[in-house]
């Protein structure tokens, strides 16, 4: 009859210790899934930001400014960006952002393809569900010294007076996104904004809609 009891508990003690064995393994086993869903969630976030850029009124305004001399020529580019951040739980960061303006100017038959640098633009920290414009003027010098150069060509038809349409703003700069103080650098982005006027702005019709901006991940001059 002793002999009975005592196998009995120890059974229940084995029994007791399998349970217990047993729910930890389960407790590790769910733990171990939620920091899976977890870091898995953030990956999905992070991966699935898309900064939306925009240029305001599709127009890069263009001046003449006052001379200082008889051989002084100057223009004023003036340029809104506006970006929107549609995710809703990361911070998208775009920066160290260059602006190149490329068009085709009929001085001369055929038209040819020209470009100019406009120089960097303020950096853009866009929150969550939110959008925020960034402006720049950039000022430029037509110096006869650089007749060949494609700057040259561009810069100096604008200051006659005259206007390009269907110009692309080519875009470059750093993209970064942050999540829960968790950084995913991007690397290069290159924004490509077509069908933009560069000239006097009420030259363009008003009321012209913001031109969306595609992006893409390939470097390069072309926008293609």
């Amino acid at each position: 009859m002793g002999g009975t009891t005592a196998a009995d508990g120890g059974g229940s003690r084995t029994l007791f210790r399998c349970i217990k064995t047993a729910r930890y393994v389960v407790a590790v086993t769910v733990m171990v899934l939620i920091v899976v869903v977890i870091s898995y969630a953030i990956k999905m976030v992070v991966r699935e930001r898309s900064l939306l850029v925009k240029v305001a009124g599709s127009t890069v305004n263009v001046q003449p400014l006052p001379k200082t001399s008889s051989s002084d020529k100057n223009l004023s580019f003036s340029l809104t960006i506006r970006a929107s951040n549609p995710s809703g739980f990361s911070k998208i960061y775009y920066t160290n952002i260059t602006a190149l303006l490329i068009g085709k100017i009929n001085a001369s038959l055929p038209a040819t393809s020209s470009s100019f640098h406009m120089g960097h633009l303020p950096d853009l920290a866009v929150q969550p569900r939110t959008w925020m414009f960034a402006s720049t003027v950039y000022r430029a010098s037509i110096d006869k010294n650089n007749e060949m150069d494609s700057s040259y060509n561009f810069t100096s038809y604008l200051y006659k007076g005259y206007s390009i349409r269907n110009a692309v703003l080519r875009l470059n700069g750093t993209l970064s996104t942050e999540v829960y103080n968790h950084y995913n650098h991007s690397g290069t982005v290159i924004y490509c904004c077509s069908s933009i006027f560069v000239g006097d702005g009420d030259d363009n019709p008003a009321g012209t809609p913001d031109m969306p901006c595609r992006e893409q991940h390939i470097t390069g001059l072309s926008c293609d």
